[in-house]
């Protein structure tokens, strides 16, 4: 009844824990140089809880939950008694000032690794990249990409699962000319049970035979320009596993019940058209809001027809759909299609430190995509994307949302390094200016710095807002 809150909630605790130990390493950094914490507040506004160390820092938690910051005592802001001056940042060594900002990205690596640590001894489960679909006239398409073989490298780096692909695509953005998929042969047995339930037919492990494995060169011009999803942009669907078409439940008062539709029922046909899978009878019951329809059922090794009306819901963007109130039957998940491997601890440290290295490496690689226009702007997302995936990824389970968790940590540690007057990077710089100067810039500089900093940012959250919303509406 109250699953509507688990996506602000989620958001609140994803972002609360990543912003707080970025703020938390400021904080610290600057307690270990001597320097005076005036204030360490989570989010912006006005405060609704606050306390008092013993060292007089005021600690809150403010009403606006999209950040925080740490305020240090600073003599280009507040007035300095002599006894004070000790305790003063901007009077500090240009090495100490460097640490202070670099010690809240920093801390979110760091926080990366050991999320991903505990999410690797938990267990890694991936989806094996296996080909599906082709969307026709795209380049997977135009290469003749064949169905039901698993990607096992992409522009000569291996991948083991869709993940990977994803990522090694993003690092190719901007691309002309061609994209080189290579996939390996898989064992047809290992798609013989996917409509049958329980089946115990024995399958062949691929990783014991030797099955043919080939290259294709996808043609490609200012990849992913315009196209937020990689998959798109080849036109590569991943397999999925048909689920057979037996009903599991029946809802009472819907459709399905007044047409007297029981559990255990197998759907044959609707609206005249053979039915192969829940995929099947989705699609159409979908297509067909408020419209009679004709139906098949396979009960008890006989044949039952009838007719149904499904009802219509509307979707996010507006279209309406049919529904009959009915769910499918449990069915056994091909276990070849995934893999979970469960790390010793010390495995499981270095996947962290691996793990967060790529998703650093991807960040970076992506932002500088966004710059040059490589990559579409239609992937930045705002605070609603970010509630809605850590509400999906809470819900799924923890290892999930601990791997959100992780590669949200590093964003907001590769973003606040940018070199961006306003961010610790722009700090960052300003203080090496001073150190090749042998002076600081002067506060006019900076105050412009800040500003143009700031109209940026405000641009960038302004689009991602924009993103979110058009992806609700749109």
């Amino acid at each position: 009844m109250l699953s509507w809150l688990i996506y602000p909630l989620s958001f609140v605790l994803t972002l609360g824990i990543v912003v707080t130990v970025h703020e938390f390493g400021h904080f610290w950094a600057a307690r270990f140089f001597g320097v005076k914490v005036i204030r360490f507040a989570i989010g912006f506004g006005k405060p609704l809880i606050k306390w008092y160390d013993r060292k007089g820092t005021e600690f809150c938690i403010c009403a606006l939950p999209l950040g925080g910051y740490v305020r240090l005592l600073d003599s280009r802001q507040d007035e300095v008694s002599v006894h004070e001056m000790h305790e003063e940042f901007s009077s500090q060594k240009a090495f100490a000032r460097i640490l202070v900002y670099s010690a809240g990205p920093l801390i979110n690596i760091i926080l990366a690794v050991l999320v991903l640590w505990c999410y690797a001894m938990l267990g890694v489960t991936e989806v094996r990249p296996i080909t599906g679909e082709f969307i026709k006239g795209s380049p997977a398409a135009q290469v003749a990409m064949q169905p039901r073989e698993e990607i096992i490298a992409v522009d000569g780096q291996p991948i083991a699962s869709w993940n990977d692909f994803n990522m090694v695509l993003i690092e190719a953005a901007g691309r002309d000319g061609f994209v080189e998929i290579t996939t390996q042969e898989l064992p047809q047995s290992m798609f013989i049970s996917d409509l049958v339930p329980n089946s115990s037919q024995q399958r062949v492990n691929p990783k014991t035979q030797n099955f043919t494995k080939t290259s294709y060169k996808l043609p490609v011009s200012d990849f992913l320009s315009g196209v937020p999803k990689p998959f798109e942009s080849l036109g590569i669907k991943p397999y999925r596993q048909p689920v057979p078409a037996i009903l599991g439940t029946i809802i009472a008062g819907g459709a399905g019940e007044q047409a007297n539709w029981r559990t255990k029922d197998k759907i044959v046909k609707l609206n005249n058209e053979d039915v192969a899978s829940w995929q099947d009878t989705v699609r159409i019951i979908q297509a067909n809001p408020n419209e009679t329809i004709s139906f098949r059922l396979e009960r008890n090794s006989k044949i039952i027809s009838g007719s149904i009306k499904p009802s219509s819901t509307a979707t996010e963007s507006g279209q309406l759909i049919g529904k009959v109130g009915v769910g499918v039957q449990e069915f056994e998940v091909n276990p070849e299609l995934i893999k979970t491997t469960r790390y010793t601890i010390l495995n499981g440290l270095v996947y962290g430190v691996e793990h967060t290295l790529s998703l650093t490496k991807l960040v970076f690689v992506s932002f500088g995509k966004l710059l040059v226009g490589a990559l579409s702007l239609d992937n930045l997302s705002g605070p609603v994307t970010i509630a809605e995936i850590a509400g999906k990824s809470l819900q799924v389970g923890v290892s999930s949302f601990l791997s959100f968790l992780a590669y949200l940590s590093v964003s907001l540690g590769v973003v606040n390094i940018l070199p961006i007057p306003m961010l610790d990077g722009g700090h960052i710089l300003y203080t090496v200016i001073e150190i090749i100067r042998g002076k600081p810039l002067s506060e006019k500089i900076q105050q412009k710095g800040i500003a143009v900093g700031f109209a940026l940012m405000t641009s960038v959250m302004l689009l991602a807002f924009y993103n979110d919303i058009a992806r609700l509406l749109f």
